[in-house]
């Protein structure tokens, strides 16, 4: 991954900017990186056809027009639909991006790609993702993250240099074991669970640390004092604002 000294610690924009745009759309992604933000976050699930869609949810029910889980529509369905409306009608008509389509539009920033989901549930997502990866030039440029054990285990086997992080809502100390027998390269930790000795205890033992949602200026201080190394936030604008003073 590539880093910069502009500000530390480095500012993800959290599903985009979505205090401005639809969570997890372009345009999100894009006023993210106006802002300033070093990356962004974004989720990744399949459809039925094998495409790596960009949305939080396993359903389409909240951001989209449309109704069920992704993992039941064809690619083609999904991209009929509106991903922008519900936001607000400034940003009617955009639509829920491919992982392609962001990696190939959103350029200049780094990026985390959360598999909401592994290969038990959406088979050979991680072979997919991993052409994408190689076949848009971005793999030096993402970190995947996961909360699921099984999908980091099998892309690390598939690829010993990809930069993996595990994300964990739980006890920090007990994802650092999970992180030895994996074999990632960050904890990726929920902000409450967070002390400056458990940063510590991480660099210590090689890892460095992300976190989010860090949406607060005493929170963006706190999480520089603790001295982690990302914040994933709602609000990069102000982050960076906060960081740059």
């Amino acid at each position: 991954m590539i880093f910069t000294m502009k500000y530390y610690p480095l500012v993800y924009g959290h599903r985009g900017f979505p205090l401005e745009a639809p969570e997890n759309t372009i345009p999100s992604f894009l006023l993210a990186r106006e802002a300033g933000a070093f990356g962004v976050e974004m989720d990744v699930h399949m459809t039925k056809d094998g495409e790596l869609v960009v949305i939080h949810d396993d359903k389409l029910d909240r951001t989209t027009t449309g109704t069920g889980y992704v993992s039941q529509r064809t690619w083609a369905e999904v991209r009929q639909l509106d991903a922008g409306q519900k936001f607000s009608e400034r940003w009617r008509g955009v639509k829920v991006p491919s992982l392609r389509e962001v990696l190939t539009q959103v350029k200049g920033v780094n990026y985390y790609v959360e598999v909401k989901h592994g290969s038990r549930f959406y088979p050979g997502i991680e072979e997919r993702l991993l052409e994408i990866l190689e076949e848009t030039g971005t793999k030096d440029l993402t970190q995947v993250i996961s909360f699921d054990l099984e999908s980091l285990s099998r892309l690390r086997q598939m690829d010993s240099s990809l930069t993996l992080g595990l994300l964990t809502c739980n006890d920090v100390k007990h994802a650092l074991v999970l992180a030895d027998e994996i074999g990632v390269n960050w904890i990726q930790a929920e902000f409450s669970l967070l002390d400056r000795e458990l940063v510590d205890m991480a660099h210590g033992r090689g890892y460095r640390v992300a976190t989010w949602t860090v949406n607060s200026e005493e929170e963006v201080m706190k999480a520089r004092e603790i001295g982690v190394d990302s914040i994933t936030t709602d609000n990069p604008r102000m982050a960076i604002r906060v960081l740059s003073s």
